[in-house]
């Protein structure tokens, strides 16, 4: 009996044992998932590489084996490149190339996908972050491409955003005014030093991280005031000076009207030639936002082109039901933030209500008004991140830019928190139940990025066809000897770094039916192509380099053979 007693015992502590990790051990399944699937598309060659690509790819190469340190991406001075560092790495491990550099993104993005998972936990709830992961497994291209394609900016965002309001969030809501063990106490100087540098490093990366340094920095202020005058303040500053090295660099040495702050200002102040002023910019901001630039960042599928919304053009008949629901993805979204910064909003209030009637809060009241305040911090996040966009011109003039509203990700537990809460003012509706109601709106959450990777399958199987295409193209210029050539902007890096440098490229484009210089990032490509005896001219059937009138003009220069090679129009100079 005293056997079959311990043996119960042990089971049950099993069992227990079991409920506590169930949810780590299901997030970690649902990440593997993820990590999974982009490793398929990856392998596939999916999504297609492009120019700027290729320039994250040289810096890489350029950090790996010439022992460069760059600071900012080529040709500009506000992103920078810890993509390239990674892919330099990745690049050491498993040779160059661009499956390697999308390693790099991998692991980013794993990381990303582990601190939201943790956050989430922290401020929501286990079972929320699980969702929130589930919601990240699969996607739309839009979605997928900034989070694998190494252009800059976006998984940096993620992983430095969901950083600084995890640290920030864990440190406020362990803090507390008696003496602390040394353990503790070296947990919390590390994690100070671990906000420092995740803040260094995200401004470095990309400035939309703003928000979530802003909203992280007023949690602390808050709530660990007394903590930043002690020795955690000086490990936070250590770690904010580790992790912004690359960023103080740059400013010892750059003019005034081009330090970060005058490159803030600058980029969100940017206008267009052709943009419009008043009410009407105004009115294509909203209608860029709302009715396309916010539904593809937060899932939707591309239906329409933005060309064909209101204030775009006139309004077609054809289109009138995908912009509707497009209208309505981005109602039901703003209405979820708003359901969720009002219950963070109401609950602060009662807290702050009682500490007013009687001077003080018990100990947990004290967690609770931190926990809310972190809730609705994080969801200040999602609102400055939407009306930084909103009020710049990109929302008006390339709503195509959604890109710009990525770190919307890192608020997704706190946007679906509200679905996963029954709400007491539904039940009173008769014949409603909030519960059904939620798991209603939380199924189609889950449902529209499986329906928007089922609509990109046909891009993904045509990966593999683009890269052997390329990879011809390449051989044929080697077999002819060809080291130089002229092209557009979107093919000069790709091929430069897809050649591993064998190949110079400098960018041109046409101006009035003439040749005229375009952006090459890396100047001495440039100056390359331009000592080179033999330069090769270089357009695209793909529409990434096209100009009709210069193709025709070098059709009729006697001076050039024209080679037409898959999606590649080649013009050759002739051997004299």
């Amino acid at each position: 009996m005293a056997v079959l007693s311990r043996e119960r015992i042990t089971v049950r502590k099993k069992i227990l044992d079991f409920h506590k990790y169930q949810y780590a051990l299901l997030a970690g399944i649902i990440i593997l998932c993820a990590v999974v699937f982009r490793l398929f598309l990856m392998a596939h060659n999916w999504p297609p590489t492009d120019a700027e690509e290729g320039t994250m790819g040289l810096e890489a190469l350029h950090i790996a084996f010439q022992r460069a340190h760059p600071i900012y991406f080529y040709g500009q001075n506000y992103m920078g490149v810890a993509e390239a560092y990674a892919g330099a790495l990745m690049f050491r491990l498993f040779g160059a190339s661009i499956f390697s550099l999308r390693l790099g993104m991998l692991l980013f993005f794993t990381t990303f996908l582990v601190l939201v998972y943790l956050l989430g936990s922290l401020l929501y709830g286990r079972k929320v972050a699980c969702v929130a992961l589930l919601l990240m497994v699969v996607g739309a291209m839009n979605v997928l491409v900034p989070e694998m394609k190494a252009v800059g900016g976006a998984v940096e965002t993620l992983v430095f955003g969901s950083a600084v309001m995890l640290l920030a969030s864990w440190l406020a809501l362990s803090s507390r005014g008696d003496a602390e063990d040394k353990r503790r106490l070296w947990a919390r100087r590390f994690a100070y030093a671990g906000w420092g540098i995740a803040v260094g490093l995200g401004l470095w990366s990309h400035l939309l991280v703003v928000p979530f340094v802003f909203c992280s920095t007023v949690l602390l202020l808050l709530f660990c005031r007394r903590d930043l005058l002690s020795m955690n303040g000086l490990f936070l500053a250590l770690g904010l000076i580790i992790g912004a090295i690359p960023l103080i660099k740059y400013n010892l040495t750059a003019p005034v009207a081009q330090n970060s702050l005058a490159v803030f200002i600058s980029l969100h102040s940017t206008s267009y030639p052709d943009a419009p002023t008043g009410i009407i910019l105004l009115l294509k901001q909203f209608s860029g936002t709302f009715l396309f630039s916010l539904p593809i960042a937060t899932g939707m599928p591309q239906i329409i082109s933005n060309f064909v919304l209101p204030l775009y053009s006139p309004v077609q008949a054809q289109f009138i039901l995908p912009i509707l629901l497009y209208a309505a993805w981005s109602l039901g979204y703003m209405l979820l933030l708003g359901i969720s910064s009002w219950n963070a909003l109401k609950s602060i209030n009662l807290l702050r209500k009682k500490r007013r009637a009687e001077k003080t809060l018990e100990a947990q009241e004290r967690q609770a008004l931190i926990l809310h305040t972190a809730r609705l911090l994080l969801l200040a996040c999602a609102w400055l991140t939407i009306l930084s966009y909103l009020s710049s011109a990109t929302a008006a003039q390339r709503p195509w830019s959604y890109r710009y509203l990525v770190g919307l990700m890192v608020a997704t537990p706190a946007v679906i928190a509200p679905l996963m809460n029954n709400h007491g003012w539904l039940d009173r509706i008769q014949w409603v139940k909030s519960k059904y109601v939620n798991m209603f709106f939380l199924s189609i959450l889950l449902i529209v990025p499986v329906l928007g990777t089922v609509q990109d399958i046909p891009q993904i199987v045509n990966g593999n066809k683009i890269i052997q295409g390329q990879t011809e193209f390449l051989n044929t210029l080697s077999n002819m000897k060809i080291t130089a050539i002229y092209s557009g902007y979107w093919v000069c890096d790709r091929v430069i770094f897809q050649s591993r440098e064998h190949i110079s490229c400098a960018s041109i484009k046409s101006v009035n039916g003439k040749v005229a210089g375009g952006l090459t990032r890396y100047p001495l490509y440039r100056t390359i192509v331009k000592k080179s005896k033999r330069v090769a001219y270089v357009f695209t059937d793909d529409g990434y380099f096209h100009p009709q009138d210069l193709i025709d003009k070098f059709s009729r220069d006697k001076g050039y053979s024209r080679i037409d090679i898959n999606d590649y129009i080649i013009f050759v100079p002739v051997k004299s």
